[in-house]
């Protein structure tokens, strides 16, 4: 039956004669699986199926004639197929469920545009998980536009987030554009906002990409790592689709700006103070660790954006070396670098990821750097 539904979803054809024998299959779930897939991909009339299977659940034939009919192109038989769905659609409480969830692969089935799509709206409101998931992955596989507005919404439903991104996935390029511009809404809620970056790279297209690209300046950290993480998992699969060096190279000089004042304040924190109290050391530690936490973020975010760059698995090995904490790791992943970055980039790097650098030569540089950046950026961007 698993079998059989995955080839339904992936929409193979040409399997007639192997799943036609399934339709004598001693079980009751394979027959209704093997007559969904028949009369779905390869268009057989279910009214003759039905002379080889038999006892196939109501609900089953039901949207297995609803397809039929709808396909024909009839006007009376149309009317008739919607007529089946609005049925199946109004059997309510979680005994019809069953019904109502065929109802909706039904209606992704159906080549749109057609007028029997409007009933998805209803569906993915369902109560029942099954039902809504199975609206949304129908509506991501006709493209309906009006849905989609909604659909990206719902990202922010935990229990049906994985429904969500792979009908988005469906949608392919129809659905950058909405994507894009909820991305960088502020309106909209982060929880929304970070799982945007995610189904862009599951479209993985070079409009995909660009998106991302132009939405890389984000206030919320977690947004814009997620964005950073999407780029690198395109770029790993489709290099070729990549935006220009320059844009991402303009969005490492902010991560840098950021990860320097950090380094600056965490320099600020280990300066004796004076203080003996007890409560306020306490304060202050908390207070380090959260700068130090924030600092391996920035971090990660710089190398993620460098390896969009330059090659990303020497960027990559550097990164996990120098993270290492072990002397010898870290002095070999600053001599990769060396030779692999600009002499400009490199020192900039370098002032803060050489073990060797004192605290205190190391804030001399990041001050240095710190203000030759905040004059090379021209617009102030909150990070």
């Amino acid at each position: 039956q698993r079998a059989l539904h995955l080839l339904g979803e992936t929409s193979q054809h040409g399997m007639a004669p192997q799943v036609e024998k399934m339709l004598g299959d001693e079980s009751l779930e394979v027959r209704a699986e093997a007559l969904q897939y028949l009369v779905t991909h390869e268009h057989k009339d279910p009214v003759l199926l039905l002379q080889t299977a038999s006892d196939v659940p109501a609900h089953c034939l039901q949207s297995a004639v609803a397809v039929h009919l709808a396909r024909a192109g009839d006007p009376d038989w149309l009317a008739a197929s919607g007529h089946i769905l609005q049925g199946m659609i109004a059997e309510a409480g979680p005994e019809g469920a069953a019904s109502r969830r065929e109802a909706a692969r039904a209606l992704g089935n159906i080549p749109g545009p057609h007028e029997l799509h409007a009933e998805l709206s209803k569906l993915l409101e369902d109560s029942n998980d099954e039902v809504a998931e199975r609206a949304l992955l129908s509506a991501g596989r006709i493209r309906l536009k009006e849905l989609l507005p909604r659909i990206v919404d719902g990202l922010g439903e935990p229990r049906r987030m994985g429904a969500t991104r792979a009908a988005l996935a469906e949608y392919g390029d129809a659905a950058v554009e909405t994507l894009r511009e909820r991305l960088n809404d502020m309106s909209v809620s982060a929880g929304v906002r970070r799982q945007i970056p995610k189904v862009l790279a599951r479209i993985g297209t070079a409009e995909a990409a660009r998106a991302l690209s132009g939405s890389l300046i984000q206030s919320d950290p977690e947004v814009r790592y997620e964005t950073i993480k999407a780029l690198n998992q395109i770029h790993a699969r489709h290099p070729d689709r990549m935006s220009t060096a320059a844009e991402i190279s303009r969005v490492l000089d902010y991560e840098l700006l950021a990860y320097y004042r950090s380094f600056q304040i965490l320099a600020a924190l280990d300066a004796p103070n004076g203080s003996s109290s007890a409560e306020a050391a306490k304060c202050n530690r908390l207070v380090t660790q959260a700068v130090r936490e924030r600092m391996e973020q920035e971090l990660e975010r710089v190398f993620r954006l460098l390896g969009l760059i330059y090659p990303s698995a020497d960027v990559h090995n550097s990164y996990l070396s120098l993270t290492s904490h072990r002397p010898q790791m870290q002095a070999n992943a600053l001599e990769v670098l060396e030779h692999l970055l600009p002499s400009d980039l490199y020192r900039r790097l370098a002032a803060v990821a050489d073990p060797e650098n004192t605290v205190g030569a190391a804030l001399s540089q990041t001050i240095y750097v710190d203000a030759v950046l905040s004059l090379v950026i021209e617009d102030s961007v909150p990070l």
